[in-house]
């Protein structure tokens, strides 16, 4: 819907003028800026003028286009130029560049167009087209009372007698008032530049200092690394001795002993026990984190992985309310992969259910995406549960959560933190899925066929995966 604003015929040159008030007071009405107002007057002068210079008639429009129903985004000032056939065609050519970058009404006009949103020729009759330029009006102008619009046309078609002194008096204001707009301008692009040389300083400095840091903590990490691989290698042989001894004292090698001080060295061996298992996770992390882990691929069969999973976690069954039930993998095809680390992954899963499960079942299944070609392997328990809240802290190291068979399970809180970096190695990942008093899966899912290495690199990094 289209209301017309003002209308005018162009035949001398106070009728640029003239032109270049209107589309001011029009622009004014309908809630442009004062700036705005000076693009849409000198978009329309420009336009004047070079009509002005072609062959009648020619005549300039303003009208106020409103969008249906109330979508008052769409409502804009369109500023139609009718002229005769060859004067608008020769004013295409100039919007399309096509006269030349020499032609300098073609620049003055691109460049006073350019004011403006967009531009295009519309048909009003047989071979009959006209200029459209369009402009959006700001989204908060309000909406023009009826009889403002009514009153418009007159007000801008008033011809004063000193039409060319106002005009000039109008630009000088103008002039002057976007001068100081500018200034203003210049002093806050001044203040934002001035802060942001400050913040450039900082962020040179904070990237500094974190460059610092991270070559503090890399050296951090190196020495934590040195520590525990040298501690472990120290630890290792008195244990070994501790282990042999204690073995030798059960045995009666030496002679018999009696009730108690078999329980006494039986109590002695599992503590070696337990401390060399904390010792050889120690080592491994600490080779993942130096990334001299090296994997060794080979090809198994998941049946044999899971017979020797069986009988190694059957002596720690403390119950016989539960039960381990390990799955068939008949299905399953020949595997790719380093199978000690996948054994050492499961030894670990199978080794948390059977601690935290007081009755019911521990069980391990496993399957073969074949369109992934991805190993999936789930321990599932019905024991206690891991809270939600808590299921990140597992993997942490030394790690542990309070729970009602804390006095009787011991643990370093090292075994799923190596898994999750064992399975980085093997290209994989883990995820748990437990309810308190519901029980625990977690699942293992790796290449069935793991990719080849290229690169050292690559292999130091798997573990971040």
């Amino acid at each position: 819907m289209r209301l017309p604003l003002f209308q005018l015929s162009l035949r001398a040159d106070t009728d640029v003028v003239l032109a270049r008030q209107a589309a001011r007071g029009a622009a004014a009405e309908l809630g442009f800026s004062a700036i705005e107002q000076t693009a849409i007057a000198t978009t329309v002068s420009e336009l004047a003028r070079l009509l002005l210079s072609m062959d009648e008639p020619r005549t300039l429009c303003a009208a106020l286009v409103r969008g249906e129903g109330r979508q008052r985004a769409g409502r804009e000032l369109a500023i139609l130029v009718d002229a005769a056939p060859a004067a608008i065609a020769t004013l295409a050519r100039m919007l399309r560049g096509e006269t030349g970058p020499g032609d300098p009404s073609a620049q003055a006009l691109l460049h006073a167009v350019a004011l403006a949103d967009n531009w295009s020729l519309e048909t009003v009759g047989p071979a009959r087209e006209r200029l459209a330029i369009h402009r959006r009006l700001p989204a908060n102008a309000p909406e023009p009372a009826p009889a403002a619009l009514a009153a418009l046309s007159e007000r801008c078609l008033d011809r004063a007698p000193d039409l060319i002194s106002s005009e000039l008096r109008e630009q000088n204001r103008e002039l002057a008032g976007t001068l100081h707009e500018l200034a203003a301008r210049q002093r806050e692009l001044e203040l934002l530049a001035n802060e942001l040389a400050d913040t450039n300083r900082g962020v040179v400095a904070l990237y500094a200092e974190l460059d610092d840091r991270a070559d503090r903590l890399r050296v951090a990490d190196e020495t934590k690394s040195r520590f525990l691989s040298n501690v472990s290698h120290e630890l290792r042989t008195p244990l070994s001795s501790i282990r042999a001894l204690s073995g030798l004292l059960l045995d009666q090698t030496d002679g018999p002993l009696n009730t108690e001080q078999v329980h006494q060295v039986t109590m002695v061996r599992h503590a070696a026990e337990s401390l060399a298992q904390l010792v050889d996770d120690l080592l491994d992390l600490a080779k993942i984190a130096s990334g001299k882990t090296e994997l060794r691929l080979s090809d198994f069969t998941l049946d044999n992985t899971f017979s020797a999973l069986r009988g190694m976690m059957r002596p720690l069954q403390h119950s016989a309310d539960v039960e381990l039930v390990i799955g068939a993998v008949d299905q399953i095809p020949a595997l790719h992969t380093d199978e000690g680390k996948l054994a050492q992954i499961l030894r670990n899963f199978v080794s948390n259910a059977l601690k935290y499960t007081e009755r019911g079942e521990v069980g391990v299944a496993a399957q073969y995406l074949a369109d992934t070609d991805q190993l999936v392997v789930t321990v599932a328990d019905t024991g206690i549960g891991i809270s939600p809240e808590h299921v990140p802290v597992v993997f942490e190291e030394f790690a542990q959560i309070a729970n009602p068979l804390q006095h009787r399970v011991k643990g370093t809180g090292l075994g799923l933190p190596l898994c999750r970096q064992l399975a980085g190695l093997l290209r994989g990942e883990i995820q748990v899925h437990s309810e308190v008093g519901q029980g625990s899966t977690f699942t293992l899912t790796i290449p069935a066929h793991h990719p080849a290495r290229t690169s050292p690199a690559a292999a130091s990094d798997a573990h971040y995966r």
